[in-house]
């Protein structure tokens, strides 16, 4: 993940700087009713709190899916 210290995020920046799907980042975003801080040209531009807020559940979200691919493979494992 590349770290940045902008103060406003896109969408699509917020997605590429996290390395997720811009459509996951919107339902995120939208899931957690988080507004865009400003809107130029019809963009929309959200805080780096907002950034902060999406990185943490998707690394989050990442670590859960690492931990239950793990326990399978134990799983699978301890079976054989």
């Amino acid at each position: 993940m590349v770290k940045s210290s902008k103060d406003s995020y896109t969408m699509q920046e917020i997605a590429d700087l996290i390395g997720v799907n811009k459509s996951s980042v919107y339902r995120f975003l939208r899931k957690e009713n988080i507004k865009p801080a400003t809107i130029r040209n019809n963009t929309q531009y959200y805080s780096a709190i907002a950034m902060k807020n999406v990185r943490r559940h998707f690394q989050a979200t990442r670590n859960s899916e690492r931990k239950d691919a793990h326990d399978l493979l134990l799983e699978s494992l301890q079976q054989q």
